[in-house]
This record gives structure tokens, sequence and C-alpha cells, in this order.
């Protein structure tokens, strides 16, 4: 479903405006007792019983992609993350202001006469301005990166693409560090483990999952689990013990 699906285009800023409202006054009535919140809360709830099956290799090899990676992963984070309530206040004020307008679906931008010209496809309104700042949060992908570390490990091969293979017997890159899942550490070009040197977080997403997620009180964080064994092992030289995730 699309959020704009039952939106009135024609009146849209009046339109998000009601939305966002709505929103703001059922996040405040808490996770216990808005519908709308309550109902997301679920899809956090569900986090620990889905990283479970991807750390024990439950799910099936075309599954893991088409069912996870593609389509339930996505369709998860568009749903359940989102900014804090006050995030959305701020907005609805800036909104009032005239500070913030949304534009309609399709946005096209091109340059004239020195300036960023921006349009909806079906809307002859523009937008004309000195600067674009693109502003999403690019997808998670190891080998597509700036950070000079993860470069400089990819480079010399003490690093490697994580990949999986289908029924078919395709291999497929799921963005992430290749490494051991029960102890994180990277596994080189040639497929040994490199004793002593460890990853976690978001350059292992696709390996592990939801990596991204702000821990949550009371749940015993897959996130701060990883830390803690990767600090167990580096004081006890062991790498053997049990984890909660792989028992």
């Amino acid at each position: 479903m699309s959020p704009l699906e039952d939106l009135n285009l024609d009146n849209l800023q009046t339109a998000i405006q009601t939305r966002v409202t709505a929103m703001v006054e059922d996040a405040k009535l808490g996770t216990k007792t808005g519908p709308l919140t309550s109902a997301l809360e679920v899809f956090r709830d569900l986090r620990d019983q889905v990283r479970f099956a991807v750390e024990h290799n439950l799910f099936k090899q075309d599954d893991y992609l088409n069912f996870l990676l593609r389509w339930y992963t996505p369709m998860q984070d568009f749903i359940s993350v989102g900014p804090p309530l006050i995030r959305l206040e701020q907005l609805l004020a800036l909104m009032a202001a005239g500070i913030v307008e949304f534009m309609k679906p399709e946005m096209q931008v091109s340059v004239v006469d020195g300036q960023f010209v921006a349009r909806a496809k079906d809307d002859d309104h523009t937008y004309t301005a000195r600067v674009l700042i693109e502003a999403r949060t690019p997808g998670i992908n190891a080998t597509n990166n700036a950070d000079p570390v993860v470069e400089s490990l990819l480079a010399s091969g003490v690093a490697t693409p994580h990949q999986r293979q289908l029924t078919d017997g395709t291999q497929y890159f799921t963005h992430a560090i290749n490494l051991d899942p029960k102890t994180d550490q990277l596994i080189d070009h040639s497929g040994n483990i490199v004793t002593g040197l460890y990853l976690f977080g978001i350059p292992t997403e696709g390996l592990h999952w939801m990596t991204t997620a702000s821990p949550r009180p009371g749940v015993n964080d897959g996130n701060l689990i990883t830390a803690d064994r990767i600090a167990q092992q580096m004081i006890t030289g062991q790498h053997d013990f049990d984890n909660h995730l792989l028992q």
C-alpha cells in the first residue's frame, strides 16, 4: 500500500498535516494504548524471533533473498521505523509556518540557469533553489561505501563480500562483509578466519539482521549481545562459549 494512496493530492499539504497530526495523537497514547502505535510495536517485538531464524539459518535459500531481504525487511523498516514524537511535532510546526512544503509524487529535477528546478511529474508548479540536498539514507552495501578502513580491508583481501546461494546454484551478494557468524571474526579471500579481527554492526547487515536498529530496553538487544560476545572473546581468547542466539 502506498502512503499516498488515500490522500487528496489536490490538497496535499492539508492531507499530510491531518495524517501527521493523527500519528502524533496516537503516539502520545503510548505503545500500550495507542491503536496504531501498539500495532506497529508488534513488528519490533518480532525482531528477536526473525533474528533467531537468521542466526540459525532457518530460512530456505530462496526465501532468505526474496522474502526476508527483498520483502519483509523493507516493509518492516517502512512501517515500524520512524522519528521520535518531537520530530513529528516540529514538522507540523514547520508546515504551519510555511517553511516545509511537500511535493507530489515522482519529483523531477533539472538545472536551469545555474539553479535547481524541481517539479512533480503531474504538476505544473515548480520549485527553484540554489542548493539541492539529498537527505535519504542510502541502502547498506559494504562494497560501496566511503569508509577507508572497510575499503582497505576489501582491497587487501583481508575482508570479502558475503555471498549466499539460491537453489539453482546462483550466487548473490547480501551487501555484508563475510564473517564467522558465531564469533564475528572476518573471513578472508581464501576462506580462512582472520583470528582476532572482529566486525559487528551495520557492515554485517545481510548476514546478521537488523543491525541498524537502536537498542530497546528490556529485550536483551542483539547488537549489545554481539558486542558482549566480541569483548568476551578478546579478553578470554575463547571462541566456543554459548550465545542465546546460537544455542
